[in-house]
């Protein structure tokens, strides 16, 4: 909470916390659940979640055409709106009709993002180095993702599976955290 106490939180604010402990609980254990399934399974949780990502991306669509098409305002062009709308619903029928395939395009889109990030924290790394400390750090992070794309890159697959994993842990403990948080909370009741 911003590095304050939470007991130092007003009484009002502490009352409904402490009123809603348990959603803090739900959602720790529905994100120990997602990990656990995302650890195990993790072919069938990546094309589910490929399936959903589809989801998302042909609502989008459809709503940004909806803008798109609708009252825009005064020296706005609609056409970028009407552009990413097709192309989102086209994207999401894809990845929601051929969720194997899609899966592996968005490993490969991560790998992509991972290589471009890297160069970026690099040259960043390298550029500012007279101006900022720790820089070695901003440089080896840098590595770390370009190694990261390339990785995936050398096969999607195993890199859908690794993506898939880090999700599972980071739902282990985000998970966790959550569980804690939620006990801690139904102590402030007044």
């Amino acid at each position: 909470m911003g590095g304050r106490n939470i007991d130092a939180l007003p009484l009002a604010i502490r009352q409904t916390l402490a009123d809603t402990w348990w959603l803090w609980l739900v959602r720790g254990i529905l994100a120990i659940i997602l990990g656990i399934l995302f650890l195990t399974k993790p072919a069938e949780a990546l094309v589910s979640l490929t399936i959903v990502i589809g989801a998302y991306f042909l609502i989008d669509g459809v709503i940004s055409l909806f803008h798109g098409f609708g009252k825009q305002p005064e020296g706005q062009s609609r056409w970028w709106l009407i552009i990413w709308g097709i192309v989102a619903i086209i994207a999401g029928l894809q990845l929601m009709t051929k969720p194997v395939l899609g899966s592996l395009t968005l490993t490969f889109v991560i790998g992509i993002w991972a290589v471009i990030f890297g160069i970026v924290e690099i040259i960043t790394g390298i550029k500012y180095r007279d101006e900022i400390s720790g820089e070695f750090w901003l440089i080896l992070g840098g590595i770390a993702a370009v190694v990261f794309g390339f990785l995936i890159f050398s096969n999607v697959l195993s890199g859908a599976i690794a993506v898939t994993a880090l999700i599972g842990i980071w739902g282990l403990i985000s998970g966790v955290v959550l569980l804690l948080l939620s006990f801690k909370i139904k102590g402030l009741a007044g």
